[in-house]
């Protein structure tokens, strides 16, 4: 993993239900990312930045 860019969590606005993790490997990519979310081609989602230092322990 360590030649990804970025990545981000794809969730569910009113459930907070982690739907997919997306995993960027440049800039450019995360860029088309964004301008397709604001574009609102995600209704009903929001995302955020997956913290690299969070494990899962369930």
């Amino acid at each position: 993993m360590s030649n990804c860019y970025k990545t981000i969590e794809l969730f569910t606005e009113k459930t907070g239900i982690v739907v997919r993790k997306i995993r960027f490997r440049n800039q450019r990519d995360f860029d088309e990312f964004l301008k397709g979310f604001r574009r609102m081609r995600y209704p009903g989602y929001k995302w955020r930045y997956l913290d690299k230092g969070k494990k899962d322990k369930e």
